[in-house]
């Protein structure tokens, strides 16, 4: 603690600590995954034409067990300062960290690969390293003005998470919403589980657009109209060593690409208590900043005649004189417009959140003693007031509740989450 040192004499702050920890960790939690260290087998009937030509009970592995198989093993190196100004009345705190796997023997788990002719689901495996960087804040002031008490606590995180090395050298396209198909990619030297979907350059707006559009792409199977997406033409098949081509004229696979992520630039939180005589007042908000969210509540191209959300038709380009920004409502849909993971179905998804208000009296003990009670206060409170958010689903908040890395491929999708109620509740708190 610098600050106690006999050369400090700094008279607004009286608290100095910087400091520095590292340490390394075995996660053997991480082995639930799945159970898929231990050995599956499958039971059925089988036929075999040779020997007696009779079904035969037999059971055989459903998985492939991994004998290398091990749990997590990370490093992570903390570098931080904590200080108080005006005898900690406002303190402060801020802290770098670095977590990352030691090495690929004990790196993150994920089910690896295997030739489709072996007939079993791959092993799990220690499939490489991951590196999350990040940075946290703490600021609170507390003080007294009379016979109002006041207190606020900010808070405020960040952190970037990158896929350093992967042991089995492959790339995992999941996220799989049914006929949608893929949304998420996880791969070598990017962000885990990013999305992985197509660019545009906006909405077919005239029919010189949609004439030229369709004399370049139209593959007879798909046919661009008005008020349709223009998918962008970005890479075509890839080389003899496996890199991408220019574009080739074609929309498909090859054009998918890195579309954003799903996990916040910004955490922050803020809480803020004030006091009076005997009434009390409490409010705590937070928000998530710069992550994105894919609304896959409609995207069952086969069932295309399921209700919408509003906006699919309340936003919707109609026309030159309903010039809307989202695409056209159609069943058809042959452009894929809402088969395809783009830009207009991936939305903004911060939100700031007024979590939960509280407003309470206590009567004083004049009062109360009379009765034979010490302490009796009476509170009403309100969570989740209200939602600040560009974002067009139910509920802001969808995702990422998942164990285990491969588990993260859902975060940030929305499969229609239950909006979190807005809940109003009294409450009466008697000591004796």
């Amino acid at each position: 603690v610098t600050s106690r040192e006999d050369f400090w004499n700094v008279p607004f702050m009286n608290f100095l600590k910087p400091r520095y920890s590292f340490g390394v960790t075995d996660n053997a939690q991480s082995l639930d995954w799945d159970w898929e260290y231990l050995p599956q087998s499958l039971q059925g009937v089988y036929f075999y034409p040779s020997g007696t030509g009779q079904n035969q009970m037999v059971t055989e592995p459903e998985a492939l067990v991994n004998p290398n198989y091990a749990w997590e093993e990370v490093q992570q190196h903390n570098i931080g300062v904590d200080m108080g100004f005006f005898q900690n009345r406002l303190t402060f705190t801020a802290e770098w960290y670095e977590k990352k796997h030691t090495s690929e023997e004990g790196g993150f788990i994920m089910q690896g690969a295997t030739s489709a002719a072996l007939g079993n689901l791959a092993p799990t495996v220690n499939a490489g390293i991951i590196r999350n960087r990040g940075v946290e804040f703490d600021v609170s002031y507390k003080d007294n003005f009379g016979d109002v008490f006041f207190s606020a606590q900010l808070t405020a995180s960040h952190n970037k998470a990158e896929v350093l090395s992967m042991t089995e050298g492959i790339v995992i396209e999941l996220g799989n919403l049914g006929t949608f198909g893929s949304s998420k990619r996880f791969e070598e030297g990017y962000e885990p589980w990013y999305f992985y979907g197509f660019e545009s350059d906006g909405l077919l707006t005239t029919q010189e657009q949609v004439d030229a559009y369709n004399d370049l792409y139209n593959d007879g199977s798909s046919v661009a109209r008005l008020g349709d997406v223009k998918y962008r033409d970005i890479a075509g098949p890839v080389d003899s060593l496996g890199n991408k081509t220019g574009p080739d004229g074609v929309i498909d696979d090859n054009d998918k690409t890195n579309l954003g992520s799903p996990y916040p630039k910004w955490m922050t939180g803020l809480n803020i208590t004030v006091e009076y005589k005997g009434f009390d007042f409490n409010l705590y908000t937070y928000a998530s900043i710069g992550n994105k969210t894919l609304n896959a509540t409609s995207i069952r191209t086969d069932l295309p005649n399921t209700n919408k959300p509003s906006y699919y038709l309340s936003d919707a380009w109609l026309g030159a004189d309903q010039s809307g920004d989202f695409p056209r409502p159609t069943l058809a849909d042959r452009n894929r417009n809402f088969s395809r993971v783009n830009e207009y179905l991936l939305q903004n998804g911060s939100f700031l959140r007024i979590s939960n208000i509280t407003l309470g009296y206590t009567l004083p003990k004049t009062i109360t003693e009379r009765a034979g009670i010490n302490k009796l206060r009476v509170w009403g409170a309100i969570d989740n007031l209200y939602t600040f958010t560009k974002y067009k689903g139910m509920e802001a908040e969808v995702g990422g509740d998942y164990y285990g890395y491969r588990g993260q491929q859902w975060s940030g999708i929305d499969r229609g989450v239950y909006p979190r109620p807005r809940t109003f509740t009294v409450g009466l708190n008697v000591t004796f």
